[in-house]
Formats: structure tokens, C-alpha cells, sequence
């Protein structure tokens, strides 16, 4: 590309997406490249790419490569929050309720307590129950070293705690005085945990119990490998499996990450994610970065091109669209000094054309109508109100046989026969016509309908010939000869018809 070339695709760049960021090998990226890096970054983009926050899903970070491990993911976390979570609290629930402890409030809670229980049954095979209500502490003190106790109370108690081993043989006083210290914790966590006065015991069915949270804790290891668990679980679980569609999109993501790593494009990405860029963004973005590379490229291989300024272009440019813009502004007031100006030479020309309008404006009723208004004031009115909409029967009825206008402009031409369009033409030095072609024209079905031998048109069109000119004698004729039953659509028709002719019997007047 040229240095024209590479400028004027710049300049073409919204200033919005216009970045600091340069690419370290632009010319590798040729025009098929450029293309290839637009789309993926659009669709990067598409994918929440540039805008994902923690805040925003809760797979942010999962190292999700590919599409099976996407999959993999979002089954752990559909099976651990739909069914095994939930049936391992409702069972460990169950076993609390059995050995009186209270109902654990979460995972951890269940773990706890299935390992208490566990303990608590492993310590079992080695000490009677009794153990639990015979003072483990001291028990446990007598038989290790024995410290703070008496030799007359040491041996007591020593001999307490051998009559409480039910294991065969009896185990040495080192694992004895182990066991005891074990009981010692197991009961203070119990007195933690329970809900009644009972004394440590162990849940029935323990190892089916056992099993299910090996079984928990196995998926929540395998779930880890991808994404970090901590704290509460059920909630993260719960997220996870509500936001299947982000496990999905990670792969893309990170596939097409990896290819623009591969291309350089790193400082970039990393841009347009604080900017959280959206598709157009993101292209432009790129091209910006692209182009400008490729500039500097030029700049430093053409020391020359490198010393042009390009600043007074630019200044001249830039104030050349502020000031088209106040040009555009000043429109209006010019438009609106001109219609001031031409208003006061008329009121000045026509002093007792002006006198009526004004007389016209303050009365509250009997107002001349409009046609003689125009006959006694045209001059001033036409000055003080340049522009006016009017349908081709008014304007029949209404204005003077005379060019009026400057311009007459027939909108939605393709409804009106040229017929009816030429008394507006014939006051008008120019005309505009704007329409659609491929509109259907007006139909002269009840054209044809008028053109029949029955009394009821005949009397229509006698009145339509011998009209008198008295404007509320026409009206009043005009009530007399008002068709009263016309079948089907032909009543809404000629009612709509009969409804025009009295609006303009009323203008006219």
C-alpha cells in the first residue's frame, strides 16, 4: 500500500476507535489476512470476548479448551448441583436427626459431620461408648505422661481406661492415650453439633453415606481441574449450571485468542477488553492499529515522508466543517430574516391590505372566508404566510387563476389524475412531484357508477350543473340532493365523499 492509500484509510477511521496500540510485524498482514482478523475479532467480540468480568459469569477464568471439556464441565456441575449435592444433604440431614445432631446447613456442613461420625465409629472398635462420659481428657492424661495427676490418681485412672478397651489385644498405652485424645475431640465437636444431651454415636447406614460423599468429593475434584471452587459450593454449582452457554463459548474464545496471540495482536486485545469493544469497534479498532503500523513502517523506511506536516490539512479541513456547520445553522435565521423583510415591504405596499388582516385576526367569529380574504389582502396575506398545503379541490375553490408560487409540490402524486392536478399546475412556476410509480392509481369504478340513468345520480348531477352561487344556497342544495342508502362499500364511500363536499362548502364560506 501507499503512503495516499494508508492515509486515506485512516482518515475513514471513526475517532472513537482510534488507539495508541501498535502492531510489531504489520507487513506480515496482508489484505486476506486484514479480512480473516476482522471477522474473528467481530466474532470474538459477538462471543463477550472484550466485555467478560468476573462479575459477569461465574466460568470466568475455566480452563476450557476444548469443546469436550466443556462438556465434561457442565455435566459435573449439572450432576453435583441437581442431584448429588442434594441427596447427599438430604441423607447426612437424616443422620443427624438420627444421632441428635442438628441438620447440617451446607456441603461442608455434611462433610463435617460424615467425618465425625466416622471417627466416632472408628474409635468405637477400639473403646466402649462409655468412653465419651468418662472424661476423655483425663483419661487420655493419665494414660500418656500423666502430668498434673497424682501416682494414686494416675493409676486409677489408668486402670479405667484399660477396662474401657474392647479391642483385641489390648493396644499399647501410646495408641491407648491416642484413642483417648481422639475421643476427646470427637466429643467436643459433638457437644458443638448436637441438638439433644446424647453422647457420641454413629449414624446407621454410615458407609452408604461414606460412599456418596467419596462420590461428591470426587466430581468436585475432577470440576477443580477446570475451575476454581472455594467457600459455599451449592451456590457456585448452582451458577454454573444455570450459565451452560459461557462453558460453551470458552473454547472459541480461547482458540481464537491463541491466533491472535500467534499474530501480535496481545497489546490490542487487551486494549479493546478495557474498553469492552463492541464487533464494529473492535474492526475499527484494528484497522486503526494496522494502518498506523504500516505508517510508521513508511515514516521510517522515507525520512522525508517522515518530516511532512500534516497538521495545516488538517486545520483547514477541520475548520471548514465548523464553519459548513454554521453555515447550515444561519440557514434558519437568513430563511426567517428573509420572510421578516418581505413581510414588512408588503405591509408597507398594502397599508389597508395589512389593516384587514389584522381586523381578521382579532375577531373571535364571522371571519371572511378565504376567497375573499385573498380578493381584499393577497398581497399581505400571501407575505405573511409564503407557504401553504391544500388538497387540488380547495385549491380550485380557494385561490385566484394566477401563478401564485414559486413552487407547487403534489405528494403522493400516484393518487391524483392529472386532471385534478392541473389547477394547482397553472399557479405554480415550477412543480415537484414526488410518488410512487408502482402504486395502484385511483380507481373510476364509482366514476362509472355516476355515469348510469337512475333519478338518484341524474338529481346529483343536475345539482353538480345548476349549483347557485350563493354559497349557502349550494350548501343547502347541496344537503337536499345527499344520497341516503347506497349498498355495501359504496355507502362508506360516498359517505366519505358527501363528507369532503361539506368541509369545502364550509372552507369556502
Amino acid at each position: 500500500m501507499s503512503a495516499f492509500e494508508v492515509q486515506s484509510a485512516l482518515l475513514g477511521i471513526n475517532h472513537g476507535a482510534r488507539t495508541s496500540v501498535r502492531l510489531v510485524n504489520p507487513e506480515q498482514i496482508d489484505g486476506a489476512l486484514a479480512d480473516q482478523i476482522r471477522d474473528e475479532l467481530r466474532e470474538f467480540a459477538h462471543l463477550g470476548g472484550f466485555g467478560i468480568r468476573p462479575q459477569d459469569t461465574p466460568w470466568f477464568g475455566a480452563a476450557l479448551r476444548t469443546a469436550d471439556q466443556a462438556r465434561e464441565a457442565c455435566d459435573l456441575a449439572v450432576r453435583l448441583s441437581t442431584r448429588l449435592l442434594p441427596l447427599l444433604a438430604h441423607q447426612a440431614g437424616r443422620a443427624a436427626a438420627e444421632t441428635g445432631l442438628s441438620a447440617p446447613r451446607d456441603y461442608r456442613g455434611c462433610v463435617t459431620q460424615i467425618r465425625l461420625h466416622a471417627a466416632v465409629a472408628q474409635t468405637l472398635t477400639v473403646l466402649a461408648p462409655d468412653v465419651y462420659g468418662a472424661d476423655p481428657a483425663r483419661l487420655a492424661a493419665a494414660a500418656g505422661d500423666g502430668a498434673g495427676l497424682g501416682l494414686r490418681e494416675r493409676r486409677a485412672l489408668r486402670k479405667q481406661a484399660t477396662a474401657l478397651v474392647v479391642a483385641v489385644p489390648v493396644p499399647p498405652r501410646e495408641e491407648l492415650a491416642l484413642a483417648l485424645n481422639q475421643a476427646t475431640a470427637q466429643l467436643a465437636l459433638w457437644e458443638q453439633l448436637r441438638a439433644d444431651d446424647g453422647l457420641p454415636r454413629p449414624a446407621a447406614g454410615l458407609a452408604q453415606l461414606q460412599e456418596l460423599a467419596a462420590d461428591c468429593d470426587r466430581q468436585l475434584t475432577a470440576l477443580r481441574e477446570f475451575i476454581p471452587l472455594a467457600g459455599e459450593v451449592e451456590g457456585q454449582l448452582t451458577a454454573l449450571a444455570a450459565d451452560q452457554e459461557t462453558a460453551w463459548r470458552l473454547p472459541r474464545l480461547y482458540e481464537l485468542a491463541g491466533h491472535f496471540a500467534a499474530l501480535g495482536l496481545g497489546a490490542l486485545l487487551d486494549e479493546l477488553a478495557r474498553l469492552q469493544a463492541g464487533p464494529d469497534l473492535a474492526a475499527a479498532s484494528f484497522d486503526h492499529a494496522w494502518y498506523a503500523s504500516v505508517l510508521d513502517q513508511i515514516r521510517v523506511r522515507d525520512p522525508a515522508y517522515a518530516a511532512h506536516r500534516g497538521d495545516a490539512l488538517d486545520e483547514i479541513a477541520g475548520e471548514f466543517r465548523v464553519r459548513d456547520v454554521e453555515h447550515l445553522a444561519a440557514n434558519r435565521a437568513r430563511v426567517r430574516r428573509a420572510w421578516a423583510d418581505r413581510l414588512a415591504e408588503a405591509g408597507d405596499q398594502h397599508p389597508m391590505q395589512a389593516r384587514v388582516i389584522r381586523k381578521q385576526a382579532a375577531l373571535r367569529r364571522r371571519h371572511l372566508p378565504l376567497r375573499r380574504l385573498l380578493d381584499q389582502s393577497g398581497d399581505v396575506l400571501f407575505a405573511l404566510k409564503p407557504c401553504w398545503a391544500m388538497s387540488p379541490l380547495m385549491v380550485s375553490q380557494v385561490l385566484p387563476e394566477a401563478r401564485l408560487f414559486d413552487v407547487v409540490i403534489f405528494d403522493e402524486a400516484s393518487q391524483i389524475v392529472p386532471a385534478d392536478a392541473i389547477p394547482s399546475i397553472m399557479r405554480g412556476h415550477q412543480i415537484v412531484v414526488a410518488g410512487d410509480d408502482r402504486q395502484l392509481p385511483p380507481t373510476s369504478f364509482f366514476r362509472q357508477l355516476t355515469d348510469g340513468r337512475s333519478p338518484r345520480r341524474t338529481t346529483t348531477r343536475a345539482w353538480c350543473r345548476s349549483a347557485p352561487d350563493s354559497s349557502r344556497s349550494w350548501t343547502r342544495s347541496a344537503r337536499c340532493c345527499r344520497p341516503r342508502r347506497w349498498p355495501g362499500t359504496i355507502a362508506a364511500v360516498m359517505s366519505a365523499w358527501w363528507r369532503s363536499l361539506t368541509r369545502a362548502s364550509t372552507a369556502a364560506r
